[in-house]
């Protein structure tokens, strides 16, 4: 009868660890299922971010090269109105240097006579 009662003694202390066991897995498998949980939620949030910080950056690209193409606009317009300022500018000068011209030969044709 001792071997019986140690037998069942055992087989008590064998369910009494399986269960502690099954108790400590329950628990660590539900902690796995919330870091698991966790950790998609910061996956999401992490590819919700990175779709913002894309659009983000090609709102800002698309401003930029607004920018840029308004700017060679404005320099392409200073261009031409500094062509047709220089251009009269010329004129004026070479007239202004002929007639200077004309008047000291004007004058020595005079002294001449």
């Amino acid at each position: 009868m001792g071997r019986r009662l140690l037998a069942s003694l055992y087989r008590v202390y064998i369910v009494d660890v399986f269960t502690m066991f099954d108790v400590g897995s329950c628990a660590q498998m539900d902690l796995n299922k919330k870091r698991e949980a966790e950790l998609q939620k910061l996956r999401r949030d992490l590819e919700e971010s990175q779709i913002q910080s894309e659009a983000q950056i090609a709102s800002l690209k698309k401003k930029q090269q607004d920018a840029v193409n308004e700017l060679s606009e404005q320099v392409d317009q200073l261009q031409k109105a500094k062509q047709k300022f220089v251009v009269p500018c010329i004129s004026v000068t070479s007239i202004i240097l002929l007639f200077l011209y004309f008047f000291a030969l004007f004058k020595q044709y005079r002294l001449q006579q």
